[in-house]
C-alpha cells in the first residue's frame, strides 16, 4: 500500500513525463508543414497540457491532505453559479465597449472587433444610412 505522499511523487513523475512529450510535440509542430497536421499536434498539446496541470493539482492536495488549517483560517466555500452564463459578446460586437462604458469613460478606444451591429454599422455606413 502506497503512502499519499508516494502517490503525489508519482503524480508529479507522471507531469514530468508529459512535460517532456509536450516539449517534443512542440518541436515537431515546429518544423511540419501541413496545417491539418500542425493543428492535430497542438490540440495534442493542449489537452497535455490541461493534464499536467490537473497532476499538479492532485499532487498538491495528496501532499496537503492531512494539513490542519492555520490558526483563524476560514474555508469560504465557492457559490455555484445561477441561471445562464455571462454573454461573451455584446450586441454591438464583440470585445467592443457598450455605451454606457463609453459614457463612463471605460474602454471607449477599444475597437470593434466582429459582431453582427458593428458588421451592420459598417455596412450602413458605407451606404450613408445612419447605424
Amino acid at each position: 500500500m502506497c503512502s499519499l505522499k508516494e502517490l503525489s511523487e508519482e503524480y508529479l513523475h507522471n507531469a514530468a513525463v508529459m512535460e517532456a512529450r509536450i516539449q517534443q510535440l512542440e518541436a515537431q509542430a515546429s518544423r511540419t508543414i501541413s496545417l491539418e497536421v500542425r493543428r492535430k499536434l497542438r490540440r495534442r498539446i493542449n489537452t497535455l497540457h490541461i493534464m499536467v496541470c490537473e497532476s499538479r493539482q492532485t499532487a498538491f492536495h495528496l501532499e496537503h491532505y492531512y494539513d490542519k488549517p492555520e490558526e483563524g483560517a476560514v474555508y469560504v466555500k465557492p457559490k455555484p453559479q445561477r441561471g445562464r452564463p455571462k454573454k461573451k459578446f455584446s450586441r454591438y460586437g464583440y470585445g467592443t465597449a457598450t455605451p454606457a462604458l463609453v459614457m463612463h469613460g471605460r474602454n471607449a478606444d477599444k475597437p470593434t472587433v466582429s459582431g453582427i451591429r458593428s458588421e451592420l454599422s459598417r455596412r450602413n455606413a458605407a451606404k450613408g444610412n445612419r447605424g
